[in-house]
């Protein structure tokens, strides 16, 4: 039996078997010469998809079977990283001391404990005080 496999828009090849081609035939020979794992094909012959091997039963001589890449999901959603959380994180909104992701509810650094709090605290005093004193008035004696 002779089968053409299009890979591409470009590529179509030919696969000569003696007998009816088997799932794990086809899609090896496949993985061969295209390169795509035999897990992440996807094939359609006749714009039904084969997956079984009664798909494979309903193949005659010269069929085009067309090959696609199976496509990966998109990445899994952050979440929140304090420890009794699982709440969805914020975009943008990471934790600039500790470099944690947080949801809405910890989002500031009391609530999720950030180990960088008293470094931040101690920061914010000094440039507190450093403001205070320049902004101190001196008043001149009247004698």
């Amino acid at each position: 039996m002779q089968l053409f496999i299009a890979a591409d828009t470009t590529r179509v090849m030919r696969f000569d078997d003696a007998s009816a081609p088997t799932c794990a035939a086809l899609t090896s020979e496949i993985e061969r010469a295209t390169g795509i794992p035999a897990d992440a094909q996807i094939l359609r012959a006749g714009g039904r998809l084969l997956r079984s091997a009664a798909d494979f039963d309903v193949l005659t001589s010269e069929t085009t079977v067309r090959v696609t890449h199976r496509l990966c999901g998109g990445a899994s959603k952050k979440r929140c990283q304090h420890t009794e959380c699982s709440a969805p994180a914020l975009r943008g909104l990471d934790c600039s001391r500790c470099s944690g992701v947080f949801c809405a509810k910890h989002r500031l650094l009391e609530q999720h404990n950030c180990k960088g709090l008293a470094d931040c605290k101690a920061e914010l005093r000094a440039a507190n005080q450093a403001r205070l004193e320049s902004e101190r008035c001196v008043a001149s004696r009247v004698a």
